[in-house]
């Protein structure tokens, strides 16, 4: 199974601290069934330029490979990013180099977290038909109640990009409904654990995929991660 969103790299972002808890978020992990993570450290373009971005993402990989080397029952790594919207995205000359695996295509977008307008969205309408690159909408759940009184994120899923659900969702108890009527309709295509740490923000999609296989089957289990798969080996059609 795949986890397409995931803070794994250390001390690059507010996700883990140091290598040695990288080593054991991937472990676990693993032990959860999870066999591929892309690791996708916060990207704002507030802070930093994609260059240096790119360049501290390569560093931290490279460490943490480097300690993992001879390791047995550990996920493979991939890299990406995930990238705050910002005003100009659509036409922002780097962006390529966030992809999954440099590979042009998979953009994991964080939306604001406000109300949306039209301008924001005619801007991932102009990534996804323009740039051409296929986005990847991270944690929609997270803005549900930040649309509320708007018809924006049915506005956002008619564009058509794929969708990814936070594990923490499902394994909720208030929100397991909610999560699963979303797969259930197709409105969600991927999961990521998002894990930051060892603690609250952990592992946890070993658990979401045994609540999906369990409520609703295990093609839909299959579904999700064929699509994350296919995000790896690109090229594929999705």
């Amino acid at each position: 199974m795949i986890d397409v969103h995931s803070h794994i790299l250390p001390k690059i972002d507010d996700g883990s601290k140091s290598v040695e808890m990288s080593i054991e978020m991937m472990k676990q992990s693993y032990a959860q069934g999870i066999d591929t993570m892309i690791a996708t450290p916060h990207f704002y373009i507030s802070h930093i330029d994609v260059e240096h971005f790119v360049k501290r993402r390569q560093n931290a990989y490279d460490t943490l490979v480097e300690a993992i080397d001879g390791m047995t029952d550990m996920p493979k790594l991939n890299l990406g990013a995930e990238v705050l919207f910002f005003n100009g995205i659509s036409v922002f000359d780097d962006l390529e180099k966030l992809t999954v695996n440099n590979n042009g295509e998979y953009l994991l977008l964080e939306m604001p977290f406000s109300k949306w307008n039209d301008k924001i969205l005619r801007e991932v309408e102009s990534l996804m038909y323009d740039r051409k690159l296929k986005v990847i909408i991270a944690h929609i759940e997270r803005f549900i109640d930040f649309q509320k009184g708007t018809n924006y994120i049915n506005e956002l899923l008619s564009l058509g990009p794929l969708v990814q659900m936070n594990g923490e969702y499902i394994n909720g108890f208030f929100t397991k409904s909610k999560a699963l009527s979303m797969i259930k309709d197709g409105k969600v295509h991927l999961l990521g654990s998002d894990c930051h740490n060892l603690d609250k923000r952990c592992p946890n999609l070993g658990k979401a995929f045994n609540i999906i296989e369990k409520k609703l089957g295990q093609d839909f289990v299959d579904k999700i991660n064929k699509i994350g798969y296919d995000i790896i080996y690109s090229g594929l059609s999705v």
